[in-house]
């Protein structure tokens, strides 16, 4: 821009001198003795002349300098636009994914902490018991635990197998009777629900072995009716009753086709 400027004024500096030199000679010729415009008036005007276009230059100049500045700062605010609108999909982008993945670790833990009750029936010839045990990696919350038969409801197994109606000189010394509102069971921790045995039987009421055997045998033979009720849940679950589990065991479909079995 200042290159243009100096051969522009170069160029009009030149083009009114040759002016003012024309205009001396033929003052001359005409041999007048007043002169209108002197030389020097002449040389004020080309400098006044010079002076506005260097004005009107400048600020061309500064105007395109104006022009440039705002589209730089245009182009930043859009570039920081675009940017931001980059970022905040990154960012809800990450959180998704974030979000998904804590799901399935909870799902994961869900399912690590989640209890798996059994029960069983242990014994031979010399006694019959049934044990309830977690296989879970995770406690159980039990709200309840009772007996069933034919309908009949009971908390303990002494309420439905009565042993004084088999022999009148023993009763049940070895049963457990659920009578809180909730119990916890932990991981890999057995319980035994009820356990009659024929050292118990010959120890404790002076019954021959025989006699043992024979009411072990009766006691098998009056609970292939009978089925184990548990309702429980996890801890992960605790407070949702509606995710409360019911596990139910049968006690007829382990005997097999052997009286003494467990």
């Amino acid at each position: 821009m200042k290159k243009i400027l100096i051969i522009l004024l170069s160029v009009f500096s030149f083009a009114a001198f040759a002016k003012a030199l024309e205009t001396h000679d033929t003052l001359n010729s005409s041999k007048h003795k007043t002169i209108p415009d002197s030389i020097q008036h002449r040389i004020s005007l080309i400098e006044k002349n010079s002076q506005d276009i260097i004005k009107r230059l400048e600020k061309i100049e500064q105007t395109e300098n104006n022009s440039i500045e705002i589209i730089v700062s245009l182009t930043s605010v859009i570039v920081a636009l675009v940017l931001l609108i980059i970022t905040a999909k990154n960012n809800a982008r990450t959180r998704r994914i974030l979000q998904i993945q804590i799901d399935e670790q909870k799902a994961v833990n869900r399912a690590q902490l989640r209890p798996i009750l059994h029960a069983y029936r242990t014994g031979w010839k010399e006694k019959t018991g049934l044990i309830l045990i977690n296989y879970g990696q995770g406690p159980a919350a039990v709200n309840d635990i009772y007996f069933e038969k034919n309908g009949e409801k009971a908390k303990t197994i002494s309420d439905l197998i009565d042993l004084k109606a088999i022999d009148k000189d023993i009763w049940w010394d070895d049963k457990w009777s659920f009578t809180q509102n909730e119990y916890f069971l932990h991981p890999q921790q057995r319980e035994s629900l009820y356990m009659l045995t024929k050292e118990r039987l010959m120890e404790k009421f002076q019954k021959t072995e025989e006699e043992s055997e024979k009411i072990i045998n009766q006691v098998r033979k009056l609970r292939k009716d009978i089925k184990l009720v548990i309702k429980y849940s996890s801890l992960i679950d605790y407070d949702n009753l509606d995710n409360e589990q019911e596990y139910v065991y049968e006690m007829a479909l382990d005997l097999k086709k052997k009286e003494t079995s467990g």
